[in-house]
């Protein structure tokens, strides 16, 4: 009896972690899928949804603005977690593995668009909103659009990256 509990004991210690490896396996990639499944229902539907819905179009703007933030946060959370979670998923963290140089781009470019895009996005939109010369709010709408445009090439690299990302963390 006692040979058949100290087996059963072992087993038991030897499956904890394998199932531990499942278990954080699971949630890092719930985490990507989350982050990922975000980032493209925030980019390709609900801020464009927003500009079709909403109007004047500055409130539309604002919400889009506000929504964009908080992609932001997911990401600079997600991020972190995932490469937390990758060395016990992976058996050891290696840096330029694929997969985490891909979390790392893409929490760059979310990082570069809210903390440098965005404020600068905000000032030209103000200034935009508060000019009455008609030369110059042609020049600031220019700039804005350039702006903007950026912006949104970088969230769909951003989107077309995530895409990647689950694709290889298979």
């Amino acid at each position: 009896m006692a040979d058949i509990d100290s087996s059963e004991a072992k087993k038991a210690t030897e499956a904890s972690p394998s199932r531990r490896f499942v278990w954080l396996a699971a949630i890092q990639r719930l985490v990507l899928t989350a982050w990922v499944g975000s980032t493209w229902t925030i980019g390709l539907l609900a801020a464009p949804l927003a500009f079709s819905v909403i109007q004047p179009q500055s409130l539309a703007g604002t919400f889009a603005s506000h929504i964009f933030y908080w992609q932001s946060v997911i990401a600079l959370f997600c991020a972190p977690v995932i490469l937390l979670l990758h060395p016990y998923t992976e058996r050891r963290l290696r840096w330029f593995q694929p997969i985490v140089l891909l979390v790392v781009l893409i929490a760059a470019l979310a990082a570069l668009q809210q903390f440098l895009l965005a404020p600068i996005m905000a000032g030209a939109r103000i200034e935009l909103m508060s000019t009455v010369n008609e030369a110059t709010r042609a020049a600031l709408a220019a700039r804005f659009g350039w702006l903007h445009s950026l912006s949104s090439i970088l969230y769909l690299i951003q989107c077309l990256l995530g895409a990647v990302l689950i694709v290889k963390s298979r």
